[in-house]
Formats: C-alpha cells, structure tokens, sequence
C-alpha cells in the first residue's frame, strides 16, 4: 500500500485516483442535482493539467484517435439531427447534458489513455495501480456509508435506507468499485472481510440485486475460475468428505430456499419473479419498439420512449418508466450505429481479455457489463462506467501480456 502512494513513482495514477474519487464525495454530501454534478465533475480536467504541466507530450496512437472521433460523431449527430428536426419531442433532447458528457468523457479518457500510452512496461499495470488508489481514497467513506446504512436499517427501522439522501443504486456501485480495488490486498481475511460486509451491505441494507449480482460474478470470475483446475483436484482428493453433506441438503434444502425468497423479495408481486423483472421486461418492450420506428438515429439524448408521457423531473421517483438497461438505451436514444460501433468494442475487449487471460479485466469489465444489463445507466460520466472505459481502453491499447 505504501508503494501505491509513492509520489515518485505513480504520481500520474495519484492526480486519476483523486479526480475520479472526489466527485464521489460531493455527490454523497451534497446531492445528486446537475449544477452539483457538473461542478464536482470538473476534477476530471486536473489529470490532463498535470500531465501536461510535466512537459509530457500527448501522443497517442492514430487508431485510438479515429476510433474516438468516429464514437463521438455516431454519439452527437443523431442527438443533434433530432434537436433540429422540428418534430414532436425534439425539444426534450438534452444537448447541454450531451455536451457537458462528450467534453468531460473525453478528457478523461484521453488522458487515460495517454498515460497508458507512456507507462507500458511489463513492470507496471497503470489500471491496477490507479484502481488501487481508488479503493484507499473511497474507503473512509464506504465505513461512512456502512455504519449509517446499518443504523438506518436497525435501529431506525428504514427499509431500503437512503443512507446520506443518496440512491441505493448509487450506494451499491462505491460499494462495488471498492472490490474491484481489492486486487492490491495481500491479505485473504482482509479480502474476505471486505467481501463480507459489501455481500451483506448490498442484501440486507441497499437491496440492490442488480449490484449483488454483479459482485457474485467478479467474486466467482476472480477467485474461482482462475483457481478451477486446483478446485476440482480438491474436490476428488476429499470426495468421500462430501458424503455427509450431500446426505444433509434434503432437510436444509426447503430453509434455505425460503430465506433466499424472503431476502432477495422471489415471492414479492412488486419484485418478485411475476414482476417482469421489477418492471423492467416492459419498459425494454417498449424501447424495442422506439429502436423499430427510429434505427438510425434513434430519439435523441435523454429522450424517452414514453415521451411527454413522462415527467423527467419526477423520473427518479418513478423508476420503472426509465430503460433499465443502458444498451438498450443507447440504441434508443442514439440509434443502432452507435449501438453496432459499443458493441464492437466490447467483443474486440473481450477477445483480448481472454487472448491474455487478463482475470482481473475480466471479472470488472463482465460485472460491470452486468450492471448495466439492469440500471438506468447511458455513457455517462460516474465512476462505474469510467472504471469501463478505463478497462476497455488499458486491454485495448495492451500488445503484450503484462
């Protein structure tokens, strides 16, 4: 941990670490309404300064920079041909969101990339080490929102608590950035505990089950699949020790079957399995429909399907009528361009994960593919979805196992 705050060594990674951590706070302390956002958000143009103030050329590879241009014109021209179009509904696309998102994104990452870009040696990993920091700058403040969080759900009564006035989702995914950050501790109780206490965070105080979700596939993709092989060896070398416990899942089997139900709401009409996935199977029906009536350029940004049907003051408080699903989303808002060029990306991140065997990338680029796969979220500028782009981008510019 020391070495991870050595100035010398990864000051770079310290100024990312900050930037990114930073706006967590503010938003935690002061709310989530788009001023506060948009202020708080500005650290992410202090990486680039620095960079730049050590006299460190910005270089970066031409097929990033294509790659680049061509994702922020498939991003931007739908939204603007629709805002222009003078046809119902073109007034609600959010083009000062818009902007605020291609301008603060794109700093960041090319800045990500360019830093990369000038440390690749085989002796450091630049995600590692950023990510690494990430978890010792969130971690006072991920005890700050267990303890109130637990007191909330205990001693207050609250169900489903907004531990500091903020979202559960929002809660759930510091939460979920700070195991991703884990890879840094040696210790196996340490690393145990931590997973403790965020496995009973994310179930009995937040209840988020997307996140929870998520955690159990970085936990099995990161502990358990790397280590199969010796698992199985394992398994046989003691097979006549599972005996008894095979004999003993018939008279546990129905008790913990309805402590799963009860604790993750299975049996819930509102939650439950009959609810269409909280509600979510039918606003994806619809958004599938938007994407048949509009392929190109699809709604525009922060459009929507259900249109003027929907109050976007009071969306938060009505989540249901928001797409759960951030792909879906883009095809929605941006059309299937944009939708073709994400997806690229991602199998072309995917095949290089497993061309490396890089486990770490890819027990945080699949979680979080799964978080997306059932939150609200777009290309937006949060944490979890810079953790992203971070992946994508470290894996994608990598030509050598590192």
């Amino acid at each position: 941990m020391n070495n991870l705050f050595n100035w010398k060594d990864n000051c770079n990674e310290i100024v990312l670490a900050f930037s990114l951590v930073f706006p967590v706070y503010i938003l935690i302390f002061f709310g989530l309404k788009p001023l506060t956002q948009g202020l708080a958000y500005l650290t992410y143009f202090i990486p680039i300064i620095f960079y730049c103030s050590r006299k460190i050329p910005l270089r970066l590879p031409k097929k990033f920079v294509f790659l680049w241009v061509l994702f922020l014109f498939l991003w931007v021209t739908p939204s603007l041909l629709n805002f222009y179009s003078g046809k119902l509904e073109s007034d609600l696309v959010k083009l000062p969101a818009l902007f605020v998102h291609v301008v603060y994104m794109s700093v960041m990452i090319w800045t990500f990339a360019a830093i990369t870009q000038s440390e690749s040696s085989d002796k450091k990993n630049i995600l590692v080490n950023t990510l690494g920091l990430v978890s010792a700058m969130l971690l006072p403040l991920a005890l700050l929102i267990l303890l109130n969080g637990i007191y909330l759900k205990l001693w207050s009564g609250v169900n489903r608590p907004l531990v500091f006035s903020s979202s559960p989702h929002f809660l759930s995914e510091v939460s979920l950035i700070l195991v991703f950050s884990l890879v840094w501790v040696r210790s196996i109780r340490t690393k145990v505990l931590i997973y403790v206490m965020t496995l009973f965070f994310l179930t009995f105080v937040v209840e988020t089950r997307s996140t929870l979700l998520a955690f159990s596939v970085f936990v099995f993709l990161l502990s358990i699949i790397p280590r199969w092989k010796n698992l199985i060896k394992l398994f046989f070398r003691y097979r006549y020790g599972w005996i008894p416990t095979l004999l003993v899942i018939p008279f546990v089997y129905k008790p913990i079957v309805a402590f799963v139900s009860s604790t993750l709401y299975l049996n819930s009409a509102a939650r439950g399995w009959n609810s269409g996935l909280t509600g979510r199977v039918d606003v994806w029906i619809k958004g599938l429909h938007s994407i048949h009536e509009n392929p190109l350029l699809g709604l525009g940004y922060w459009v929507s399907p259900y249109g003027y049907q929907l109050d976007t003051k009071f969306s938060i408080n009505n989540p249901n009528f928001d797409i759960h699903n951030a792909w879906i989303r883009i095809a929605v808002e941006n059309g299937l361009p944009l939708f073709t060029f994400v997806c690229v990306l991602i199998l072309a991140t995917m095949y290089k994960i497993e061309k490396f065997q890089d486990h770490y990338s890819r027990a945080i680029f699949y979680a979080i593919i799964i978080v997306l796969c059932l939150t609200t979220r777009h290309l937006t500028i949060n944490l979890l979805n810079m953790v992203f782009y971070f992946v994508a981008v470290f894996v994608l510019m990598r030509n050598k196992k590192k």
